[in-house]
């Protein structure tokens, strides 16, 4: 999970979910999930929590 780079697009801030190998789908590589609301991240993990995912996407 990473912030997403496209935050002004969509009005709040938002993580960018990341796959863990990029995937193609319907002919194009993805890298991303999609975006996850950063209220939304939370109510639904710890702050701890959320420090690990950002930090696991950086090594």
């Amino acid at each position: 999970m990473i912030w997403a780079t496209d935050n002004d697009d969509h009005g709040e801030e938002m993580y960018s979910v990341r796959l863990r190998q990029p995937l193609v789908v319907e002919g194009v590589l993805r890298e991303d999930a999609e975006h996850l609301p950063a209220r939304i991240a939370h109510e639904i993990f710890t702050q701890q929590e959320i420090n690990s995912l950002l930090t696991n996407n950086n090594k």
